[in-house]
């Protein structure tokens, strides 16, 4: 399952870059082939904190804002804490206006202070 992701990953970091590189025809090839694979891919997976953020990606590719969101929450439920994922990931620029990531990226940003000031006080 790791590798799966991991190539998962990669296409979809290659997509967006070639968006960002203005190559729409060649974005939308890859694109194409992510949604294809992916898809039936992620129905199977089971449930992990880097599955469930590979959902939400997934479901920006479907441009599905609601649904990416959701899949986030369920990340961070899985047990997410990559908080600069969240904070940087080109990807997830659909949802840069978001409140729930920018809450979500606070509560985990709060929760690795609360575990540095844990630290500190042994």
């Amino acid at each position: 399952v790791r590798e799966e992701a991991a190539l998962l990953d990669a296409a979809s970091v290659l997509v967006r870059a070639l968006q960002l590189a203005d190559e729409p025809d060649e974005a939308a090839r890859y694109d194409r082939v992510l949604g294809e694979v992916a898809g039936p891919w992620l129905a199977q997976a089971g449930q992990s904190a880097t599955i469930e953020y590979a959902r939400a990606l997934l479901a920006l590719h479907d441009n599905d804002r609601a649904g990416a969101l959701a899949q986030l929450q369920r990340a961070y439920d899985a047990g997410f804490r990559q908080r600069w994922l969240l904070d940087h990931d080109p990807r997830l620029e659909p949802l840069r206006d978001a409140p729930e990531l920018a809450r979500l990226s606070r509560r985990i940003g709060d929760e690795l202070a609360g575990l540095r000031q844990s630290l500190a006080a042994r």
